[in-house]
């Protein structure tokens, strides 16, 4: 195993504790820090090695360091050959690493999928030649990883169980020597040596501007141990070392006893949120990796609950926007609408709940499916019942002579609303296109999932689109109270449920599945004639045309095509 930071150590740390409950023999090996280390890791190196950040000169002057280390860790594990290597985040690092461990035989599973959806899209080849598996922390990576044919699983985020949903916070600040009245300001200006660089003397700056309009302001740090000299020098630097109070570790108790939290994009962000703490994201770096890095960058935001809730839901400040001054007034700003407009911050603390939920998993009820060629249900359902959620159920591919039946359950979200659902049948095939990303980003949650040609060709149409549909409601993330389902009959679920004829044009939540389904057959429908365009797929989608007859009594059926349908079945007699 490789973790290459604080944040990556914390979720390694998280999956060999669960490792450890399955298999109580295991030996774990390679680079990792502290948390890795209480489940019997044997860290070569320190997982602090590998902390660096950006493409600035503090990386460049530390390049052959860290090759030297990917490089003698390759040859030590060739040389012992595990059983399989597992990446915890850290991507420039360890994506190379295991893509030469792949190439020599040695499985690879890349934990923490790289954040492509959010900047540096072309990274998604060199993950697709890297790894053997991803294991995805938020819910619509699979989707978009099995686009590209790369088998991967939804297994939440380690923290999402870790965390409370209601944090303690009389026990953190007792923990911490605070008091219950306190307001306390956490800043959480990152684990990297890079991070401090840039960030603690700005953080500190800003915090000493809130401590002039609230004197009485207690300020906590939670340190990387081998960071906090860095942090105290700032500290002194800003006139602040017998204000502030800086902790070894602890960023959990300091963000469950913070009433505002002040923080460096990245992991911390999203802890932030599922602690439900107000926040102020900010960043700085230096500029030659600001400039290389902003052109990449393929979404308006860069946190995390920013991005889960694809809105601006908390402050971001960043780069040259990341001045102490306006860090502090966006401080204060939390601190004076909480106080005085309480209204404000409840739709806040409701997008926080979201990203609690969009973390969350246990273990999926049936085995996950292992296609290359479309989107699998790999969200795992939650534990608890969810009353009142409604979802809605359509299938794809039906009718036609070859591939899967594809079926899509959908939630949607009464406060996100979506214009212009309808039956996918009546919408263009550029419209499904932009509502299927638009209910991807703003549905509750949702799952796609199929049958097999294999599947259809046994149960027969009809019972394997059932058992696809069944398996589109259990992938969801969410248990819903209620199912509609198009059409007449009904999958067995253990939920209430209800048919409805026409209901992709009566129900929105209907419809939305139908275009989830549709879209997701018409790309595998496209993938298929790049494979075999002598049949025009692209064009018929697998349906009985007469051009579709006619190519197959010229070229007969292929391997998708569906054996049991009687125009097949004619031509492999």
């Amino acid at each position: 195993m490789v973790a290459g930071e604080a944040s990556g150590d914390l979720l390694a740390g998280l999956l060999l504790a669960g490792l450890r409950s399955r298999w109580s023999d295991l030996t774990a090996v390679g680079i990792g820090g502290p948390q890795m280390a209480q489940h019997g890791f044997e860290a070569w190196w320190p997982h602090h090695k590998l902390s660096v950040h950006g493409f600035g000169w503090d990386v460049l002057l530390r390049v052959r360091e860290i090759l030297g280390i990917r490089n003698q860790l390759q040859a030590r594990l060739l040389k012992q050959r595990p059983d399989v290597f597992v990446g915890v985040d850290a991507p420039d690092f360890n994506l190379g690493l295991e893509r030469n461990l792949r190439a020599q035989g040695v499985k690879t599973v890349h934990f923490v999928c790289p954040s492509v959806w959010a900047w540096r899209a072309e990274r998604i080849e060199k993950i697709k030649r890297s790894v053997d598996h991803v294991l995805c922390i938020f819910p619509f990576e699979p989707a978009l990883l099995a686009q590209h044919g790369i088998a991967a699983t939804y297994v939440g985020h380690p923290l999402a169980s870790v965390i409370p949903l209601e944090p303690d916070r009389a026990a953190a600040r007792a923990a911490l020597g605070l008091q219950a009245n306190d307001q306390v300001l956490a800043l959480l200006p990152g684990s990297r040596a890079s991070e401090i660089k840039f960030l603690a003397g700005p953080f500190l700056a800003a915090a000493k501007l809130v401590l002039q309009q609230r004197p009485g302001m207690k300020l906590v740090v939670p340190a990387v141990p081998a960071l906090r000299a860095a942090i105290e020098a700032a500290a002194v630097e800003t006139g602040l070392s017998q204000r502030v109070q800086i902790v070894n570790g602890q960023s959990h108790t300091v963000l469950a006893a913070c009433d505002v939290t002040l923080v460096a994009s990245g992991t911390a962000t999203l802890e932030a949120a599922l602690y439900k703490r107000p926040m102020v994201i900010a960043y700085r770096m230096a500029w030659l990796s600001w400039q290389m890095m902003r052109g990449k960058q393929l979404q308006p935001w860069v946190g995390l609950p920013n991005i889960l809730s694809q809105d601006f839901i908390v402050p971001e400040l960043i780069q040259e926007n990341a001045t102490p001054e306006a860090m502090a007034a966006a401080v204060l700003q939390w601190f004076d609408d909480m106080e005085h407009k309480p209204a404000k911050w409840r739709p806040c603390n409701n997008n926080f709940r979201r990203c609690t939920i969009a973390c969350a998993a246990t273990r999926p009820h049936w085995p996950p499916m292992r296609s290359k060629k479309f989107l699998q249900a790999e969200q795992a359902p939650l534990c608890w019942d969810t009353p009142g959620l409604v979802a809605g159920v359509d299938e794809a591919g039906r009718g036609p002579l070859a591939g899967p039946v594809v079926a899509a359950a959908v939630i949607l979200d009464e406060r996100n609303p979506i214009a212009g659902l309808a039956d996918s049948k009546v919408l263009t095939a550029r419209r499904r296109e932009q509502l299927y990303d638009e209910i991807r980003a703003k549905a509750l949650c949702c799952s796609i999932a199929q049958a097999s040609v294999d599947e259809i060709d046994q149960i027969n149409i009809l019972q394997a689109t059932m058992l696809a549909m069944r398996r589109a409601v259990e992938g969801l993330r969410l248990k819903p109270g209620l199912v509609l389902v198009d059409g007449n009959r009904l999958p067995v679920l253990g939920i209430l449920a209800e048919a409805i004829v026409k209901g992709d044009s009566k129900v929105p939540a209907i419809s939305a599945a139908s275009i989830l389904a549709k879209v997701t057959r018409d790309r595998w429908c496209a993938d298929l004639h790049a494979q075999y365009p002598q049949y025009g797929f692209a064009d018929h989608k697998g349906y009985g045309t007469s051009e579709h007859l006619a190519a197959l009594q010229t070229h007969g059926a292929c391997p998708e095509h569906r054996k049991s349908f009687s125009p097949v079945a004619k031509v492999l007699v």
